[in-house]
């Protein structure tokens, strides 16, 4: 009586796991596509032709990114619930005090809420983080625009960190390697640069790595 019921219990357990693979498995590729996408530069978005990027002849972008949207999660969707809450709050209130101005001013929340998420959705797509063959740049600004470029021969050292918020969110999505590169020049005029939440960090830094050399 014993082999059988201890047989019987892998096989349930199998019937369980073999969904789950098969959706792991067709989830692979999707992830792998998103990968290639932070990781490769994508030509056909015109960053070159952008008037706030001086391209010398013979220049090249190598890599281009924003900070990856996965940092940017928490602003959405705590947006969103500012937004939910205040849709709620109006639809309680028009069936309690129906006629009073004061039912509206949920709506006015509402609206901060949605307003919240697409300021945080130009703030990210604001900032640029470009590497060419000649130079790292750091565009940030949405109304005053600041662009910091960094010659290559003005660098003295190059390294990466992961924060730990950076470390839980590359463990928990896979094919992700989120953190920020520092870039200390030699000119105190300058100052450093630092590019935060970089996802592909080790293909980010190595492409730039490369160029120093």
């Amino acid at each position: 009586m014993r082999g059988p019921s201890v047989i019987s219990f892998f096989t349930f357990r199998e019937d369980l796991l073999t969904p789950l693979a098969a959706f792991t498995f067709q989830l692979r590729p999707w992830v792998k596509a998103f990968k290639c996408k932070q990781l490769l530069v994508n030509k056909s978005s015109g960053i070159e032709d952008e008037e706030w990027l001086s391209l010398s002849r013979g220049e090249e972008v190598v890599w281009h990114q924003h900070p990856t949207v996965l940092m940017y999660l928490p602003r959405y969707l705590a947006g969103l619930l500012v937004a939910a809450a205040g849709l709620a709050l109006f639809a309680i209130g028009w069936q309690a005090a129906r006629g009073s101005v004061l039912v509206f001013l949920p709506l006015i929340v509402a609206l901060a809420g949605l307003s919240y998420i697409a300021y945080s959705f130009v703030h990210r797509h604001a900032i640029n983080y470009i590497a060419t063959t000649e130079k790292v740049v750091k565009k940030t600004g949405i109304v005053s625009r600041n662009v910091n470029p960094v010659y290559y021969d003005r660098v003295s050292n190059v390294k990466r960190t992961e924060s730990i918020r950076e470390r839980v969110v590359s463990f928990m999505v896979p094919g992700q390697e989120i953190g920020d590169i520092h870039i200390d020049t030699a000119d105190d005029d300058l100052g450093d640069l630092e590019l935060r939440n970089v996802s592909s960090l080790i293909e980010a830094d190595r492409k730039i790595q490369r160029n120093l050399s």
